[in-house]
């Protein structure tokens, strides 16, 4: 949640609703990020702005690494890789990569 002078935004993920009990086999294990977790509902966004109707945002889902937020970090730091499309119009500068991975 963030807090702002004009309102306030949401996000809400649900990786999972329930899990249902181990068959004891141990097989029933995901490592986090291959695949979606079972029940999986997903992200919902939601700006509140000041004396106005909530208004739901719509939200990308992507079970990659980091939610898929590794490959459009990468893709805005270094550039789109053959056949991808560039996730924004606007590339840092090297002050602003450096000061993003190393926390500056």
């Amino acid at each position: 949640m963030f807090n702002g002078s004009l309102g306030r935004l949401e996000l809400e993920v649900v990786e999972s609703q329930y899990r249902m009990p181990s068959a004891g086999d141990g097989l029933d294990g995901l490592i986090h990020g291959t695949q979606p977790h079972p029940h999986a509902e997903g992200a919902t966004i939601t700006l509140h702005k000041l004396w106005e109707k909530p208004e739901k945002l719509p939200a990308e889902i992507d079970h990659a690494g980091h939610g898929g937020g590794d490959k459009r970090m990468l893709n805005v730091l270094f550039g789109p890789t053959p056949g991808q499309k560039p996730e924004s119009a606007t590339r840092p500068n090297r002050v602003q990569m450096k000061k993003t991975v190393l926390w500056l």
